[in-house]
Formats: C-alpha cells, structure tokens, sequence
C-alpha cells in the first residue's frame, strides 16, 4: 500500500492515511495514529496539527485538511528524518 501512495497525490494519500491507525518500527510493531503526511515540501493533515502543532484530537476527519508549505528549518528537519529512516 505504502509504494502505491508515493505515486498518489498528496491530498490522496492524506484522505487514505489521515485519522487511521498504522503500525510502525519494524519489526517491533507500534501503533501509530496518522495525523498529517508530507512529500518534504507541503504538509497535509488536521487542522488542529497542521496549523497550531498541537496534539489533534482523535476522530476521523477525512473531509477537512489543512494544507501548509514547509519552510527551509522544515523541510531540512524533514530530509533528515527520512535519511535517518532509510538508515536503520
């Protein structure tokens, strides 16, 4: 599913992954609740989190997304994280 979504819109993928659950750290599986997506330049999530970076309240909300370009510290923090991703 997960190749799939890198050739899939942003906004696609968030309407898929937004407000789910997901397992995540292979291989001890961690629960993970999704609450924005990023291709490293555009943020797409809940609102409350995109927006204000606060801790968003859980519940569904797959018709309203907040869409935010990530600045340079952002989008650097981004590439670091994935690096460090791919590095495991």
């Amino acid at each position: 599913m997960l190749l799939a979504c890198f050739l899939q819109a942003l906004d696609e993928v968030a309407r898929s992954l937004v407000g789910d659950s997901v397992f995540v750290s292979w291989p001890h599986l961690t629960e993970a609740y999704v609450v924005a997506v990023s291709d490293g330049q555009t943020k797409v999530g809940m609102p409350d989190f995109v927006e204000d970076q606060h801790r968003p309240s859980k519940g569904k909300k797959k018709d309203k997304f907040a869409r935010m370009e990530l600045g340079h510290n952002d989008q650097v923090r981004w590439n670091k994280e994935v690096s460090s991703i791919g590095a495991k």
